[in-house]
């Protein structure tokens, strides 16, 4: 097994993943696709959880600014 990173944003990057899907496709291929890489780091994930399972403090704007400031 081999891993390939592809950057889905430049057209050898867009070219080489549509490939990828197409045989994909097929289960005889050998070709998987597997994106599981978390899209933010695991702190942000983290507090993502947090804030959907309501376990954070809200904050108003001022209060916000004057942490961010002082």
């Amino acid at each position: 097994m081999t891993t390939i990173t592809i950057n889905k944003r430049t057209k050898a990057g867009k070219l080489l993943f549509e490939m990828a899907k197409i045989l994909s496709e097929k289960k005889e291929s050998g070709v998987t696709i597997d994106e599981t890489k978390p899209r933010y780091n695991s702190e942000t994930e983290k507090a993502m959880k947090e804030a959907r399972a309501g376990k954070t403090n809200p904050i108003s704007l001022e209060d916000f600014r004057k942490q961010l400031y002082s």
